[in-house]
């Protein structure tokens, strides 16, 4: 009899991101029989982190460690893993991805209770490789006021598409659909999308219980890229590529709690919002680099010096839905992450904060300070010497 009759070809592609945070990829053909899949699903890999900034070519060895698995169900037997990048030598084990620190927050008890989801809003431009301008734009043909594109159908009046011909401003509606088609092949937790408020910009809403969340938004920025490379574009996470008239581009993130989805949430809430504008700087630390260029307090956002909230107030650091005041619970938009911020990071910045860890921080650093100053008051002092 034939042992191999029943073995068949399979593809995983192995996603992580470099140490400048980039993505990257490498695929691995497996000739296997169907009851090995989980196994193949699940085996560890390697890449030269020599190559991807993490280390020197003298000790380049990175492990690749499967986290979330993906099914192409538009490809027979093709599977993405989204993986973790450990640095593993003799002596020691250092894991290189946020993602760890946020699965490692995940498991405590202070915010395990929160059960906490997150609704990514994740805005971006689409840079039209051939011309080097974001998609549906030129330099040299004026382009009417921001406004009439957000969430459009019909292109703005005096906007000169004849010119732009097919790379014109309806294209950025084709792309999304293309981009957000990949994502429901593969199972990314996508709800929604639409035209922004700047030419060539668009928004994908992406929905997920903890980690998956900013596992599937770290997918769908995957297949971005990948879409887009196929009609000489691709996306542009910057937060404020356009110019300073024209809407930068967020990560706006939406959160919710056990304890704010439950009756009176409302009011679970408004102690979050304290504690957010009590640590405000630190969440500005971790927000994006160049979001000072988008936080200023125009072009629907709010200045990155000050905290506020408001309901329904798109020009405040966090907005409480108008839906969340009438039910007297729901959930609360942080709208100060840029559209390049680490799903991972920022998660783990909110949590903190509202699982309360930042105060306790706080106190044990001064404990520690008044333990410290106390101890070297105990200390004798030197006798002068005549």
């Amino acid at each position: 009899m034939n042992s191999n009759v029943s073995q068949q070809y399979y593809t995983f592609e192995y996603i992580w991101h470099d140490a400048s945070g980039a993505l990257r990829s490498k695929v691995r053909i497996v000739n296997c029989s169907p009851t090995q899949i989980n196994q193949h699903m699940r085996a560890d890999w390697n890449y030269d982190g020599s190559s991807t900034g993490y280390t020197t070519t003298q000790n380049s060895e990175i492990i690749l460690h499967p986290v979330a698995t993906y099914t192409d169900r538009s490809r027979e037997r093709y599977y993405f893993l989204l993986c973790e990048s450990i640095l593993q030598t003799l002596s020691q084990t250092q894991h290189l991805d946020p993602r760890h620190q946020l699965e490692r927050l995940f498991n405590q008890n202070q915010v395990s209770i929160l059960e906490p989801w997150f609704g990514f809003e994740q805005e971006f431009f689409i840079l039209d490789k051939r011309t080097n301008h974001i998609l549906g734009t030129n330099p040299a043909i004026p382009l009417p006021p921001q406004g009439p594109y957000y969430c459009g159908v019909q292109l703005p009046s005096g906007y000169d598409y004849l010119t732009a011909g097919d790379r014109g401003i309806d294209r950025t509606r084709e792309l999304t659909e293309a981009i957000v088609k990949r994502c429901m092949d593969i199972g990314v937790g996508v709800t929604g999308w639409n035209l922004e408020v700047a030419p060539g910009q668009t928004e994908i809403q992406v929905f997920g219980h903890g980690l998956r969340a900013c596992d599937d938004l770290t997918m769908m920025r995957y297949m971005a890229y990948r879409v887009l490379a196929q009609h000489q574009c691709e996306p542009d996470f910057r937060p404020k590529p356009f110019g300073s008239q024209w809407n930068g581009s967020g990560m706006h993130t939406n959160v919710s709690t056990a304890q704010t989805r439950a009756e009176n949430g409302m009011d679970v809430i408004q102690g979050y919002m304290s504690s957010l504008k009590q640590y405000h700087t630190a969440h500005i630390a971790v927000y994006g680099e160049g979001n000072e260029e988008r936080l200023t307090g125009e072009h629907e956002t709010s200045s990155m010096e000050t905290f506020t909230h408001g309901v329904g107030d798109r020009t405040a650091s966090v907005r409480i839905p108008t839906q969340t005041i009438r039910d007297g619970c729901g959930y609360f938009e942080d709208r100060r992450p840029a559209a390049n911020a680490n799903p991972y990071i920022v998660a783990e910045r909110i949590l903190k904060t509202i699982a309360g860890m930042d105060v306790q921080q706080q106190q044990q650093q001064e404990s520690n300070e008044t333990v410290t100053n106390a101890n070297m008051r105990r200390q004798p002092q030197p006798t002068p010497r005549n």
